[in-house]
């Protein structure tokens, strides 16, 4: 199924308007409450000062899979249901502005810009996914929208390190791939598709919601369009089950990777997929069984109606 929509008039509209509206709003957050930014960013909101802290002990002990934090539930820490996932996101940024200033100054600074930064490219991922279905000028009204929503701007707020904007970022570029790949066809496009959901997962459990959508998306798809769709279904259970599998082995200790758990991605939903990829390498063997088995009976019919006429 390739969907194919008229040219629209407004090809030549670029979003800059609208991302210079959205760091219009945060830096006028930024401006007001600089104060409260600078000095609280610890105390402002419970999950990014716990982030913080652990990217912190990342970089000291650089233990992936020690997660335990002892300034809570002492003497005994605790550690909570998170992936690394973004984790290692604030340790990235950190540590390329580690080239120039401390390691722990470019913490501060990353974790205090890194919400407004997800903004921006979640809108623009939203309007590249967007544009052919609807054009540009109309994709670009998600993009007016999102300032304009307090929640969302709550969640993207500056100076928050809280994974929750990565989460909406991801789901943006999740349901882009997924449009694009529809409109298109493209197997590659299915393949990136693919291992996105699988980074989405590692993000947070909440976003298999979103990929159980896609996989009915794409499995209606074939439904209506038949065997083209075989390969495409294929390659995107096959890439969302390795991206699964291998986000597993990144930040899990290997006495545990077989434990089931349901609050993160684990050896649970590594069946699952694994159960949607056997599916459909079953749907092409029995495909290419039935389109064996025709042919063999087609040119045995043709074979019995020749020697019928012969005879006769």
């Amino acid at each position: 199924m390739k969907a194919k929509f008229p040219a629209n008039s407004d090809n030549g509209y670029h979003p800059f308007f609208i991302v210079m509206v959205i760091l219009f709003f945060h830096v006028a957050i930024f401006i007001t409450n600089y104060e409260s930014i600078l000095h609280q960013i610890t105390v402002r909101d419970f999950d990014g000062y716990w982030h913080l802290l652990r990217v912190e002990s990342l970089y000291h002990t650089g233990n992936i899979y020690d997660t335990a934090l002892f300034r809570s539930n002492a003497p005994y820490g605790e550690s909570l249901h998170w992936t690394r996932a973004f984790d290692l996101m604030l340790y990235a940024g950190a540590y390329l502005g580690s080239i120039f200033v401390d390691f722990k100054v470019a913490l501060f600074w990353w974790a205090i810009f890194v919400n407004p930064v997800l903004h921006v490219l979640s809108f623009l991922i939203l309007f590249w996914g967007l544009r052919d279905l609807i054009g540009d000028i109309r994709a670009s009204l998600f993009g007016i929208i999102l300032p304009f929503q307090p929640y969302l701007t709550f969640i993207f707020d500056i100076g928050v390190p809280d994974h929750h904007g990565s989460l909406i970022f991801i789901f943006s570029l999740f349901i882009a791939l997924i449009v694009k790949s529809i409109l298109s066809g493209n197997l590659k496009l299915f393949s990136i598709c693919g291992i996105v959901g699988g980074i989405a997962i590692w993000f947070g459990i909440e976003s298999i919601a979103v990929v159980l959508i896609a996989l009915f998306v794409f499995g209606l798809a074939w439904v209506l369009e038949g065997k083209s769709y075989q390969s495409k279904n294929f390659l995107f259970s096959l890439f969302l089950l390795s991206t699964t599998f291998l986000t597993i082995f990144i930040d899990t200790k290997s006495d545990e990777l077989m434990k089931i758990v349901y609050d993160r991605r684990s050896i649970v939903h590594v069946i699952l997929w694994l159960t949607t990829t056997a599916f459909w390498v079953l749907v092409a063997l029995v495909s290419t069984f039935t389109n064996v088995l025709e042919k063999k009976t087609v040119e045995s019919l043709r074979q019995q109606l020749e020697l019928f006429f012969a005879f006769y």
